[in-house]
């Protein structure tokens, strides 16, 4: 939990916030290759925050961005409701936590 306390806009939550973020907080480890958001597909659920590894956003099958450590993802659909933009896809073994949207 201490690194999502330090990462942005975590870092500016109240103790009552960041308790209720980490009740709900997942960290799921996704193997390389694995596509985590569809270009065009299902609304995201969860704000995305890399912990370890390398996402790839691929637009039209090529690559528009590279995410790392402390990088977000995920919350332009979670928020708009809309399809992602981009696909999403580990390049190497990438631990992330998760929160929900609800949260």
């Amino acid at each position: 939990m201490d690194f999502i306390r330090s990462q942005f806009p975590f870092d500016r939550l109240t103790q009552a916030e960041l308790a209720l973020v980490e009740e709900n907080l997942e960290t799921p480890t996704i193997s390389p290759g694995t596509v985590i958001l569809h270009q065009g597909g299902e609304p995201c659920r969860y704000l995305y925050v890399i912990k370890e590894g390398i996402v790839h956003f691929l637009r039209d099958g090529r690559t528009a961005r590279i995410l790392e450590e402390g990088d977000m993802f995920g919350f332009p659909s979670m928020l708009n409701g809309g399809a992602p933009a981009v696909d999403v896809v580990a390049q190497d073994t990438v631990t992330v936590y998760t929160i929900p949207h609800r949260v």
